[in-house]
């Protein structure tokens, strides 16, 4: 079973995760991956996704599209995104794979979900914040 990681670090009441901070503890794989960006899926059938910023119409098109985006592609729209209160974001090692080697969900500006069966990531994680915590399940839909 791959562990999930719960990240809810805080500062002055606000989340203090992001995407682009998560990516960047592994740049060279990101950079290298195949992300899909979609919408995350709960368990009432809704699907949530939400971006804030100049970047919010180019996220909002891939996410609806299933296209895959690169990531020095991702990295560059993070760029000018202020926020991402909902979106799942899978890494791919190349086109075609048949798994994600890390999945991120950001959850309602609440906290961020890292599943990922790289255990020196996990590792990598849990050193850089300070509220990670283990979950049995993941709070969105997998389909994956």
């Amino acid at each position: 079973m791959i562990e999930i990681l719960k990240i809810t670090d805080l500062e002055n009441g606000l989340l203090k995760v992001n995407l682009s901070d998560l990516i960047t503890l592994f740049y060279e794989d990101a950079s290298l991956a195949v992300w899909s960006v979609k919408p995350v899926k709960l368990q009432d059938g809704y699907e949530y996704f939400e971006v804030t910023g100049v970047q919010k119409d180019q996220f909002e098109k891939i996410a609806n599209s299933n296209e895959l985006i690169g990531g020095n592609d991702l990295f560059e729209l993070l760029q000018n995104t202020v926020q991402i209160i909902w979106g799942e974001f899978h890494a791919f090692a190349e086109e075609g794979a048949d798994k994600a080697f890390v999945i991120i969900r950001a959850i309602d500006s609440t906290f961020y979900e890292v599943e990922t069966p790289d255990e020196d990531l996990r590792a990598l994680i849990k050193r850089n914040y300070q509220n990670v915590e283990i979950v049995d399940q993941s709070f969105a839909v997998c389909d994956d």
